[in-house]
């Protein structure tokens, strides 16, 4: 593994280093490498590593370093791997700070003049930004509630945040490189799958600030089933399990903390044992030693925010218990809803409590984190002007700090997620024990948007944490308003489809261009754009928004055709609820100032709706 190393040429001669790490990107290469020639940081330096690409990619980066000056191709005649490309680009970055790219991701074009303002600003040694997924599909973000991106921060010891540690990724943080060539930070090369989690968390433990905004800097193209989902591949186990090892050897010291995340991590693929007896031998002798070496490391091991039936499987597995461990992961929990109270706690009541053969400890049983089979909800309905959520019974006796009705919304752009939240503390019920009402205004919902639903808590702990709502969780549905949706996916989980459109838009028409102005006194998302599809090719026409007048615009000369049909959709939701990615505009989102006009190039253009009330657009 390459060791970095300041040269007598380590001089910056830029703000900061784009590496980009290409191998066969040739699909989405180009696009890549366009965001990255257009942020607007000044003083960016683009290093193209081609990692012996098969396909086109090497002709694309030459292009590309041909039209651009700051832009510089690596081309390696033998393939060795992300890892190798990624220090290759660092030791050879001329950047202040540094940051790597996949080649088949997007950068927001002013990504990085936020980043590295930010950094400057306050002196970090690492400033990070939050990720979007891009997908071909409406796909909510698979991460924590509880992110390190919600809010803007600045981490001067991560001992006080370890939540910084859900971040694993690299392409969403500048790094100084300095700092890397310092502490000589590098992707480890041994480690094939889970060499990103080494690296990013290796550089937080060296870094002396670290400052974090919430505004997206990176667009994910989430593309199949990654290889590091394949948990019970034994390669990627052994991989995942040597990635701990890296990091226990590094930064045990300076950063005690981190482990409780590591070891819970570790044990995502258990359920494996059931199903591969290879897979169980190696899972038990890896696992056994990895936490035998950490409860050396850490007073008490049980002492963290693990789950109860975390600290109960790793129990099993410190003392031996592999058969009950392995009848342990066939219990049915959606059936296990006993509370056992004493002394003011609550116990879950599972197999193994207070059995004198085993000797659980009673507190691994101690509810700490609520359960979705131990909720319910009477009643959820839609009003003229709010939501109400009825009789939202929790577990008698378990304390909280805060509880309450926690919105996400899901509507995406262009492919791109465009997340809002909205947050609603629980009231309690006078006279009813541990029952809560919560009632949702609607002036605090966007327009065309879906929304999913949790319950968010915050425990005594100070550990906040979100669980999804489902229909099993609910006992009566309501919906009263027609304009506001809830309901029930095919997973069973609950949405609020929010669609109050009437008179919200008013299409205008002129010699050069349709124009649509916002009307609605309600929030719009800026980044939902009116689309217009044509009919006989399904060609689609996004009308741009124009920030400074709250309007959107579309010139006819981009796309208007002759003896051609038009249809106006939205990225709102059907009568029923489902998410749809566009659909019909209805005659009664939208206000028709103006039926026909006469073009600039002498096309006739006419507005009509149809006899289902869609808008539709025709021009001869």
């Amino acid at each position: 593994m390459l060791t970095l190393e300041k040269t007598d040429e380590d001089n910056e001669q830029y703000n900061l280093t784009a590496i980009v790490l290409v191998y066969n990107g040739e699909p989405y290469l180009e696009d890549c490498l366009e965001s990255l020639v257009n942020q607007t940081i000044e003083g960016l330096e683009i290093l193209l590593i081609n990692d012996a690409s098969t396909d086109d990619s090497l002709s694309i980066c030459r292009q590309f370093e041909m039209d651009y000056d700051n832009v510089f191709v690596i081309n390696k005649e033998e393939n060795s791997g992300l890892s190798s490309s990624a220090n290759m680009g660092i030791q050879r970055a001329k950047g202040e700070y540094v940051i790597l790219v996949d080649n088949d991701d997007i950068i927001p074009l002013d990504a990085y003049e936020k980043l590295y303002n930010k950094a400057k600003e306050v002196d970090a040694d690492i400033s990070i930004g939050k990720p979007h997924l891009l997908t071909r599909y409406q796909h909510e973000m698979n991460f924590l509630d509880n992110t390190p991106w919600s809010k803007e921060r600045i981490i001067t010891d991560i001992n006080d945040y370890p939540e910084i540690f859900y971040d694993v990724f690299y392409w969403n943080s500048i790094m100084k490189r300095d700092l890397l060539i310092d502490n000589n930070v590098v992707i480890p090369e041994e480690i094939k799958i889970y060499g990103d989690r080494c690296f990013t968390h290796n550089a937080y433990t060296h870094a002396k600030k670290i400052s974090i905004i919430p505004d997206c800097v990176y667009l994910w193209r989430k593309r199949g089933n990654a290889l590091s989902r394949a948990h019970w591949d034994l390669d990627n186990f052994n991989d995942r399990i040597n990635s701990y090892y890296y990091n226990l050897d590094h930064f045990t010291e300076c950063c005690p903390v981190y482990f409780n995340t590591l070891f819970r991590r570790a044990l995502i693929p258990i359920k494996g044992i059931l199903y591969d007896k290879e897979f169980e031998e190696v899972f038990f002798e890896r696992i056994l030693e990895l936490f035998e070496k950490g409860s050396e490391k850490i007073d008490n091991f049980y002492d963290n925010q693990f789950t109860e039936l975390d600290n109960i499987y790793t129990y099993l597995i410190l003392n031996g218990y592999r058969d009950e461990l392995k009848k342990f992961l066939t219990t049915n929990f959606s059936k296990e809803t006993e509370i056992f109270y004493e002394n003011g706690k609550c116990y879950w009541k599972l197999p193994l409590f207070r059995n004198p053969d085993f000797n659980v400890p009673d507190e691994l049983f101690e509810i700490r984190y609520l359960k979705k089979i131990f909720i319910s909800i009477d009643e959820i309905a839609s009003h003229d002007d709010h939501i109400s959520f009825r009789n939202i019974k929790l577990p008698k006796y378990y304390e909280f700090d805060s509880a309450g009705i926690y919105l996400k919304g899901l509507a995406t752009q262009d492919d791109v997620l465009s997340e809002s939240t909205s947050y609603f503390e629980l009231k309690k019920v006078e006279n009813e024990e541990n029952s809560f009402n919560a009632k949702l205004p609607l002036d605090e919902l966007n327009n065309f948007e879906l929304y999913s639903i949790s319950l968010r808590v915050t425990n005594k702990d100070g550990v906040t944490y979100s669980l999804r709502l489902t229909g099993n969780d609910l006992n009566e549905l309501k919906n009263n308003n027609g304009d506001i949706i809830i309901f029930k996916n095919e997973r069973n989980n609950l949405f609020i489809a929010c669609q109050r459109l009437d008179n919200a838009f008013d299409l205008e028409l002129n010699e050069n261009e349709i124009i649509v102005n916002i009307n609605s006194s309600h929030k719009i998302k800026k980044d939902i754009k009116p689309t217009l599809k044509e009919d006989s090719n399904n060609e689609k026409f996004l009308i741009s928004f124009d920030e400074s007048k709250t309007q959107y615009r579309l010139n006819w000369k981009f796309f208007l055709e002759r003896n051609t049909s038009y249809d106006m959709f939205m990225t709102v939701y059907n009568d029923e609820g489902r998410l749809k990615n566009q659909i019909n505009v209805k005659d009664r989102h939208m206000k028709i100032s103006t039926a026909s006009i006469i073009t600039g190039n002498g096309v006739k253009v006419e507005v009509y709706s149809t006899p289902q009330g869609n808008i539709k657009m025709k021009s001869n």
